[in-house]
């Protein structure tokens, strides 16, 4: 009785198979990772996510007083500040907030800005 002998052409493709089992498997864990987004974060989560292109604590801030100015009635529903606590951030309102600042953004990159010298944009 003869076993079966692994050439270096099988030994190849059983490499491959694993590399690509380990590869899906990884892909799968980090996908569903980073898909969990909690409805409350404190500033350091949003930093440390890079969530809404918040890299900084300046530009938290900024944020935060953007939000201010454009849309102050969403401020309280946005920064829940505590007393003697962290404040936290409502991620998915922060992220409509946001992705509406982008499209107003977007919106005003059509207008011709040959009009908005005139004062009719």
């Amino acid at each position: 009785m003869q076993a079966d002998l692994l050439t270096k052409e099988d030994m190849s493709q059983l490499a491959d198979m694993v590399a690509n089992e380990v590869l899906k498997k990884i892909s799968a864990y980090f996908e569903k990772d980073s898909d969990q987004v909690s409805e409350m974060m404190t500033g350091k989560e949003i930093i440390e996510r890079h969530f809404c292109g918040i890299g900084g604590y300046a530009t938290l801030k900024r944020r935060v007083d953007e939000i201010k100015t454009t849309n102050p009635e969403l401020l309280d529903e946005i920064v829940i500040k505590r007393e003697k606590q962290h404040t936290l951030y409502n991620s998915q309102k922060l992220k409509a907030w946001y992705e509406g600042q982008l499209d107003k953004k977007k919106e005003k990159q059509k207008i011709d800005p040959r009009l908005l010298l005139k004062g009719v944009g």
